[in-house]
């Protein structure tokens, strides 16, 4: 729809009453006026009749709101409602918050949003911690500093594996396509994607890695005698090629709590079991076993 300001309105209505109510002649007079091209569009006979119409009978020649009730859902008291809601319960939903407040949810999330800037967070997923592991844990970060103050030379060594997925592994939190309609585009992959496991361990003074868990060239589970047959064959041969740079007989290594390195098996490779975190166990890697 053509928008017509009060400017064009006025003169439309002047010129009505000017040409002997001819609404030709206002046309005519509009594109000379405003220097309207011949196929520039013009008001038509219907809106210049109703503008002189609701000037004539209010007084009026400006737009009329549009029909409909008036916006009050936006108040300092809706405001108020909402932040109590939000803060007595900030994990539920808005769509939850409008049912139990009875407003629109619309109008909710614009609360929520505009008038109270709030944002919604996304919750860290942890490893729960039970009542005796904060006793744990500090014993724990206690006796590891006593180690490093006594042991200028200490190497502590910071190790875990990851998978990389071979076939262009899509996140779709982090895919979007921008179109006038949805394109419907789809991104296919196979149930089990391809992917290498790698193991890797970091130290102030160097990096071991990374090793690849293979077999016959195809990749392969993790497991515990795999994780020992790495350490056997591959990080002692590393160490021991670094002699030059590091203390062999004062080596540590850090490992989480994943099943191929807590198993009794991996456990027998370690010299001395440092106290324990709820989350990693730190251990002493004799080299020359």
């Amino acid at each position: 729809m053509e928008q017509w300001s009060v400017v064009h309105r006025v003169f439309a209505y002047d010129s009505f009453v000017k040409n002997n109510e001819s609404v030709v002649k206002v046309q005519r007079a509009f594109r000379i006026n405003f220097n309207i091209g011949r196929h520039g569009a013009v008001p038509d006979r219907k809106t210049i009749m109703r503008w002189v119409t609701a000037f004539r009978t209010t007084g009026i020649i400006t737009k009329k709101k549009p029909p409909g009730p008036v916006r009050t859902v936006t108040t300092p008291e809706n405001t108020e409602r909402v932040r109590a809601a939000v803060l007595q319960s900030p994990r539920r939903s808005v769509r939850k918050q409008a049912q139990a407040l009875q407003i629109n949810r619309s109008s909710v999330r614009r609360i929520v949003k505009r008038e109270l800037n709030f944002h919604p967070y996304k919750l860290t997923i942890v490893q729960q911690l039970k009542p005796t592991d904060y006793h744990q844990r500090s014993e724990f970060a206690l006796e590891m500093l006593s180690l490093f103050e006594v042991n200028d030379d200490m190497l502590l060594f910071m190790s875990d594996e990851a998978h990389f997925h071979l076939d262009g592994f899509v996140n779709k939190q982090n895919c979007r396509y921008y179109a006038t309609e949805n394109p419907q585009s789809l991104h296919e992959r196979p149930l089990h994607s391809p992917k290498v496991t790698v193991w890797c361990a970091v130290s102030k003074k160097l990096i071991i890695g990374p090793y690849f868990f293979e077999e016959q060239g195809n990749t392969v589970t993790v497991n515990s005698a795999r994780y020992i047959d790495m350490f056997n064959n591959f990080l002692k041969s590393e160490l021991c090629r670094r002699r030059r740079i590091i203390n062999p007989s004062n080596i540590w290594f850090q490992k989480d709590g994943a099943p191929p390195h807590t198993a009794i098996a991996t456990n027998e490779r370690r010299t001395r079991d440092v106290s324990r975190s709820p989350h990693f166990t730190f251990w002493r890697y004799a080299l020359a076993s």
